[in-house]
This record gives structure tokens, sequence and C-alpha cells, in this order.
């Protein structure tokens, strides 16, 4: 991985550094001497080793061996530069660490080697000049001194390489400038390092496998064996989760509040001893390590260019050039080195299907002095244009006419905003209508008299969402016959659901569905003539898959708005939620802490318990659904369940218990289930007639004479059901196994959820301004936010962030802005 940082003072550096730093490291203890990097080390004849003394002169903006000036402000207020960290893999620090002299020289020179091409690509990319006056001009060479170091803080093996870049570049005249960073070369940069890593270890004999988020592994030097040297790993992991910040910046925060100083007193060969023996101890030997190069290695292949663009596209409808360096050189582990990435960008580039777009908001690119830029496909942008013009092209239609009179005179508590929106989606022309909601604002009793409109003037009514609980939601509220989009396009595409012009299709939750999924829906609804429906709220939580369809939809076609919340009892409460749906995060928070809505806590695990009692103490088993924990991630809320389980068995709530093995998102784990314990479904399954997400109480499990076990439980819709715990294609069609704890639940499973009292855990998990909406909308009468005191410092920043998704549509054609 890399990580980096602005060098605050020369000082210090000088002081860490130049300290560690030991010709004889291997028998004195240290680390090894710095080296001179970057292009701009052979213009200004710096080369070799950094020498006592050179790297202050660097930092601080002179020449480091003639101590001439090479910044204008050269001295102490010359900003000093940055850190740039190159990190190994755990496997491949075990395998310097364990073995052997020949292993570990070939290992090292991978290192040096990845290093210099990392920073290499950043001088390709990252660098421009600082002159405000002349523009902004492309830099690339620049001056660095790489230190290797072969420890972690707590002595564990960890090769890692850093590289003081000062802040110093060559302009085009030969003269030598101060220099900006880009940092969102960053990501991009680690991707190439750990691809040329992996090429030169693979040259060295080793097989390589590629690995979940973005890395990868020498084959055969088992995760056990890593986690054994993993001290440094562990002491971040626990503080990320005592204070909640668990995204990729706040591993960086987690990272410095647990630095302390690296021990000077063991040397290389004494650690080189002892990690040898902790080898030993756990099974695996300096000989291990050498005949894992007679693993055959790996056939791994880089993905054509059409597949390329397809993975880019998979989940964004736009990216940046960032972005795509950062995919291609990820894939490209094992398979690429640096050289080979830069020519099959190039080639990448260069193809037909790739389109560059203009953004709209003209920041200057530094380096090129041209507004920013993202990218597309052609098959990206055909498929957005033709989803709104198909939309567009129907616009007149009045086939789907229905007068809503009759059920505007039976819903009498229709407000004026509701019955407006039925009267647009039921009178008005148009073969898509869309209809954006706020959360809480009554949509679906305003769909239920729509329905009874269209059904009286003779037509089929059918009902979607993305989600089966919220199809489920959707047909309780509306009374519209409702199944997963997933299935529907699935049955059409069969030819086993058939829809007619006299079909009304009602899409619920619609700003989650991504682009290419709802073209797919929308494709078989304008074949027959039918009419579309979707409602949602493009504010609410985002697709995963590429696209922000609906709100395009929306802003092309225009939309029927529900804005007065009526779900919330108080005003206030109502208020905080519109606040949040219009971005106005600090007006929100303002209004939540004068309410006390706000929980501090000295750390995560004090704020899970605060909010378990306060949660535990509003809790009715009589009307369990009426109080709700949500937490930003699975991990968040396992604990909370955990803790609501653990006063239960205090309590001694729980009848009889049972271990068995669940599956949840194709990961099995160990759970303890008990009668009167909380669960939530993780899986639709038609045959007991649950949807993912459904909420129930255990009543009874029973034994069968097979073994398995039979679980009664009132879901807290009022339904009785039973299933037979366990795999449904062994079991048949009563069998379930994908099933956990529903004490608390992630937000995302929130959606669609409504209850009379909310707890939320705030922490990085629920790090944008979407996922906040949501959480603060559930409630009905009472919200209680709780966090950590280091959390709570970016509260309002973190809420503040917007991830919501773009299309194609959204930026301008180069050669659109070039004629």
């Amino acid at each position: 991985m890399m990580t980096f940082s602005p060098i605050a003072a020369a000082e210090e550096a000088v002081e860490y550094f130049e300290n560690l730093a030991e010709e004889d490291y291997y028998e004195k203890g240290g680390e090894p001497p710095g080296l001179y990097l970057g292009g701009l080390s052979p213009a200004l004849w710096i080369q070799g080793q950094v020498k006592p003394g050179e790297l202050g002169l660097l930092l601080r903006g002179f020449h480091p061996k003639t101590g001439e000036n090479l910044a204008s402000n050269a001295g102490p207020e010359h900003k000093p530069g940055w850190d740039f960290t190159f990190s190994s893999p755990k496997s491949v620090s075990t395998a310097w660490a364990l073995g052997g002299t020949e292993i570990r020289e070939s290992i090292k020179q991978a290192q040096a080697k990845a290093v210099a091409s990392a920073l290499a690509f950043l001088e390709q990319h990252a660098f421009s000049s600082r002159d405000r006056n002349d523009g902004f001009e492309k830099i690339d060479r620049v001056l660095a001194a790489a230190y290797e170091h072969g420890t972690s803080r707590e002595l564990d093996p960890q090769l890692h390489t850093h590289v003081l870049c000062a802040n110093l570049g060559l302009r085009k005249d030969g003269t030598v400038c101060a220099i900006d960073f880009d940092s969102r070369w960053k990501m991009a940069a680690g991707a190439v390092y750990r691809a040329q890593l992996a090429h030169e270890v693979k040259m060295s004999g080793f097989s390589i496998q590629q690995e979940g988020r973005g890395s990868f592994s020498i084959v055969g030097i088992d995760k056990s064996i890593c986690d054994v040297f993993s001290t440094r790993r562990q002491q971040i992991l626990a503080y990320a989760n005592e204070t909640g910040f668990t995204s990729h910046a706040g591993m960086k925060i987690a990272t410095l509040a647990t630095r302390q100083s690296k021990p000077l007193c063991e040397s290389r060969a004494t650690l080189l001893d002892e990690w040898e023996e902790t080898g030993r101890q756990n099974g695996i030997a300096s000989g291990d390590i050498q005949l894992l190069r007679s693993f055959a290695p790996q056939c791994l292949f880089m993905p054509t260019p059409t597949q390329m663009f397809d993975l880019m596209t998979e989940k964004m409808s736009t990216f940046t050039p960032m972005q795509l360096h950062h995919a291609v050189a990820v894939v490209a582990q094992g398979i690429k080195d640096a050289e080979e990435i830069d020519k099959y960008i190039t080639d990448l580039m260069c193809h037909a299907e790739l389109v560059r777009l203009i953004a709209k908001n003209n920041q200057i690119d530094k380096r090129s002095g041209s507004t920013e830029c993202r990218y597309t496909t052609q098959s990206q942008i055909k498929l957005e244009q033709a989803l709104v013009e198909n939309a567009q092209s129907r616009a007149g239609e009045l086939n789907h006419y229905a007068s809503p009179s009759d059920a505007i005179a039976a819903h009498k508590t229709l407000t004026e905003e509701q019955i407006s929106a039925l009267r647009y989606i039921t009178v008005d022309p148009g073969g898509v209508k869309i209809v954006q909601g706020m959360a809480g604002t009554g949509k679906g009793f305003m769909l239920r008299a729509a329905r009874e409109a269209w059904q009286a003037a003779g037509l089929d009514v059918r009902g979607a969402a993305l989600a089966g609980k919220a199809a489920d939601g959707l047909e309780q509220s509306a009374g519209i016959h409702s199944q997963t989009v997933h299935s529907l396009i699935e049955e059409l595409e069969k030819g086993t659901v058939k829809l007619s012009p006299q079909s009304v299709l009602v899409i619920d939750e619609a700003g989650m569905i991504g682009s290419k999924q709802l073209s797919k829906l929308l494709n078989q609804i304008h074949d027959v003539g039918a009419k579309a429906v979707l409602v949602g709220d493009s504010r609410q939580l985002q697709p995963i898959d590429a696209g922000g369809a609906f709100r395009l939809l929306a802003e092309r076609l225009g939309y029927a708005s529900l804005r007065n919340v009526i779900r919330q009892r108080h005003d206030v409460d109502k208020e905080i939620v519109r606040q949040f749906a219009e971005g106005s995060v600090a007006q929100a928070l303002v209004l939540i802490k004068a309410r006390g809505g706000i929980a501090v806590c000295a750390n995560v695990s004090s704020a899970m318990l605060k909010m378990e009692e306060e949660w535990a103490a509003q809790f009715d088993s009589s009307r369990p659904q009426e109080a709700l924990m949500l937490a930003g991630t699975r991990a968040e809320a396992f604990h909370l369940n955990q803790l609501a389980r653990e006063r239960a068995r205090r309590d001694k709530r729980f009848g009889r218990s049972v271990q068995v093995e669940t599956v949840i998102n194709d990961i099995r784990y160990e759970r303890e289930f008990a009668e009167n314990d909380r669960i939530i479904f993780c899986r639709n399954n038609r045959s007991i007639g649950v949807k993912n997400g459904d909420l129930g109480t255990v009543l009874g499990i029973d034994q069968r004479k097979d073994g398995h076990y039979v679980f009664q439980v009132q879901l807290d819709s009022g339904r009785a059901i039973q299933f037979v715990f366990g795999d449904p294609k062994k079991l048949g069609r009563l069998g379930c196994q994908e099933i956990e704890y529903g004490y608390a639940m992630s937000m995302h499973k929130g959606q669609g959820v409504t209850a009379d009292k909310v707890f939320i855990l705030m922490s990085e998990g629920m790090g944008d301004r979407e996922w906040n909406y949501v959480g603060v909308s559930r409630a009905r009468d009472k919200t209680r936010i709780f966090c950590s005191e280091e959390f709570a410092k970016q509260l309002q920043n973190v809420m503040s962030r917007s991830r919501q998704k773009d299309t194609s549509l959204d930026y301008q054609l180069e050669q659109e802005m070039a004629t």
C-alpha cells in the first residue's frame, strides 16, 4: 500500500530518519541509510547515499551537496515536502524475513525497483509548479531521499520504504521551483507500486495470487503466519474500531494516533534470528520459503479493452484518469510491470470505445492547464441517452388516463401535495412519470389511491423494487402486487410474466437502481407500450451499480414532488429531515443538538454500550419493531446485536438455544439462536414467504428426527411462519439458513423501515449525506445519535459529504467543447 503525509517540520524528519540510518545497520541496529531518487537527482549531480546533514539541507530547499539555494525561499520557512510510504504486502515481508539471505536480497531489490517505478509514475502525473503568476506548469522531475525500513514500530517484519520527496521540481527552462502534489493520484501510484513489486517477486521465482482490496500475496504463505507478525496492524484496527474511523482515511488517523517511537536497540541480525525462531515455532522455516519458488505459476490474463471498460462502468458511469490507472494497475498485479501497464493504458486511451468528457465544475487541472476531465464509454453514453430519449418520446401519451376523483373522495386525508402528485401520474400525459418524494411524505398512501384509480379504469397494476423488503412495503402500503426488479426482469425475459399496453408498472425506491438495470426494465415496458411510474428520492441511498438514472430522468422529464413530511410527529423532526434532504447539515445538527439528540462518548465501545442501554429501556417485546438500532456497517450491527443478546441472556429471556451455521452473502458463520431471539432474514425466500430484511421473533425451536431444527417465527408484520434450518437445496422448499440477529441492522437494510424510536451509531460507516438522511428519517417519534469523542470533532464534515452517483450525460463531450 501507499500512504502519504506532508512533512510538517524538516527538523523532526531529519532527527527521525538520520537517527535510524546506520551504515552497519545489520550489526549495530537501526535501518539502512537513505538513497537519492527522482529525475531531478542526476540533473543536479546528486546520486547515491544520503550522507549525514544532507537531508536537512534538502528539505529546507538547499542543494544537499553544495549548500547553495535551490528554492527561492530556502531556509526555515521553506515547506519541506511529502513522505510517501510504500509498504509491501505482509506475505512479501514474511518471505523477506524468513527466506534466508538470497531471498531477502532479491525481495529487497524488488522493493527498490517497485518504489522507483511508483515515484516515476508520480513524476509523470502528479506534480506541477507552484508559480502563481505564470500559470501552471507540468513538473516531471523531482528529488527525493528513499529510506528502506524493515520493521514496524513493534519490531514485526514489515518491509517498507519512506520516500521523502522534497518540495523542489525542475522547470522546462532548467530552473528549480516549489511544487504541488495532486493527491488524487495516490491510489493509482500505490497500485503501480504493487504491480511492479508483484512482477519482481514473480521474476524471482514465487507464484503470485491477486487478493481482495486491490493487493496480492505470495502463494503458499498462509495468512496465519502473516497474522503472527502483525502486532502493529492489530493496534491500528483496535483503535479504528474504538473510535469509529474504519474507512481508508480513518485508518490513517488510527495509524498516526497509535504511532510510537521506533526502538533503536536491536540489530537487523538479531531481529532476523528472532523472526526465524518465531517462524519455526509456527511451523515455517527458511527452507519452506525457498521451496515456494518451485510452485507452478498461476496463469493470469489481462482483460481485453472491452472487458476493462465493462469493469470500469460496472459501478460508475464515468471515471477519472486516476481511477482508470488505479483499476488497470490492480488487475495487472502478477501480469504486467509498470512499463507494460503504461503501454496498456496508452492503448486504452486510443481505443474508439473510450470517450473523454469535460467536467462542469471548470476546475483547472494543474498539470495540463485545462478543465478537468472524466471518461466514459460509447456503450454507457448510448445506454443513458436511450434511457432518456425513449422516455421523452412517450411524453404525449394518454393511453393510461385514469380519473382519480373517486379515489380522492375515498381517501379524505390526502394532502393537496399528494393529490397533485396523484393527478400527475394518473391524468397528465406521459408513458414514464416520476415522483420525487422525500422520506416520510406518504408516497405509499398516495400510490394506494393511484392504484385504485388505475384499476377502476381497467388497467393492470404491478409493482417492483430493488430489494424484496421494499417490494413488500410497496405491496402493504399501496396494495400493489410487487416483486424485486431482478426477478421481474428475469420473468419478463423468460416470458413467464407479460406486460401489455394496459399495464402500469410502479417502480419504488427507483433512486437505488443503476442505469443498466433500469434501462433493461424500461425497455421491456416501452416494447409493449405499458406505463412506468418511477417513485423514489435521489438524495437517499445511491445505486450500487453505475449511474444515477432516476435523478437523470427526473431532471429531463420533470416530476411531481412530495415535500410535506408526515412520518415524524414533531415539527422540529420534520424540519431536521428537510434540512438533511437539502444538504443543510450544519442547520440540522443545530436542531438535533438542541433536542439532546446526540450522545458523545469516550470511544465507540462506550457509545455502543450507551446506545444499547437506551434502546433496551425503550424496547417492548410486544411491539419489537418500534425500537430500532442502526449502524453503518454489518460489523458494527453485529457488535450491537451481541450486546442486546447478552442483556437478554442476563435477564433470562431466552428459552432453548441451538448452535447452527448461517450463510450471509455466501459466507458461513457460526451462530447461536435461542427462543425469543430477534432475527432478520438476509435473503428472499418465497417458499416460506419472507423477504430480505424481514424481522421477526423466534417463538420456538424443535428438533426433527433427522437432527435438523425447526424454527417457529412471529414476523413483525404479524404473520407466523416456520422453516427448517439448513440448505434449501438439500431440505426442500421449507429450508432456510440465511438469517442473522435482528436487534440492530445496517443502514442499507434500514432504508424503507419505520419505527417509533431509532438509535443510530455514527461512524465512518455512515460517512455521507445520503446515508445520514436515511438514518434520521426512520423515526416517527425520537432519533438518538451516538458517536465517539474523536468522531464528534468531524461529525459535520463527514455528514456533509455527498456521494451522489453521476451519469455520462451530466458532462459535455470534449469534441463538443472544441466546436
